[in-house]
């Protein structure tokens, strides 16, 4: 069947990915991680057909997962001497204080309290994309059998049609 025949299908699964979207905004809202707004406005889903099947993908800024997942402390960075070269994570940390207000020296000891205590993770992400899973298996089945059902009446209507002749 082509994809304008699957439009049940498709309208569910656009549906639902605008709703996905728009909760792990008000996620990442609600848990105050929006500074530049470049991670709330690379947040979206696309919906792809490929050799008969859809593909629903859910996308974001790659620096996304630590915001989503957190980072886990590594207190063995606590023993340098400070000698190495900038680290592109110091200057990514001294952006972020300027968006918020903060002085950009407070970069260091910001970077080394993740260090020694980590972050904790929000799973903004996680949780949207995954907490209605079943509800989305489930109601796909039923929309491709919708679908699959008009198909074959119309290939029935057809078929009589052709006989009737």
């Amino acid at each position: 069947m082509a994809q304008s025949e699957y439009k049940n299908t498709l309208a569910f699964i656009t549906k639902y990915g605008n709703q996905v979207e728009n909760e792990i905004e008000t996620r990442l809202n609600n848990y105050g991680k929006i500074a530049s707004g470049k991670l709330y406005d690379s947040i979206r889903y696309e919906v792809k057909q490929a050799k008969g099947e859809f593909i629903l993908s859910f996308l974001m800024a790659s620096y996304g997962y630590y915001v989503d997942k957190g980072v886990k402390p590594h207190p063995e960075y606590l023993t340098g001497k400070g000698t190495g070269k900038k680290s592109k994570f110091i200057e990514a940390l001294k952006k972020w204080c300027k968006i918020k207000g903060i002085p950009q020296n407070a970069a260091y000891p910001i970077r080394r309290s993740i260090w020694k205590y980590g972050i904790k993770p929000t799973n903004f992400f996680t949780i949207p994309t995954t907490r209605r899973q079943k509800y989305f298996e489930n109601e796909l089945g039923n929309m491709m059998a919708k679908d699959l059902d008009i198909q074959l009446q119309k290939e029935l209507d057809k078929e009589l049609k052709n006989n009737l002749r």
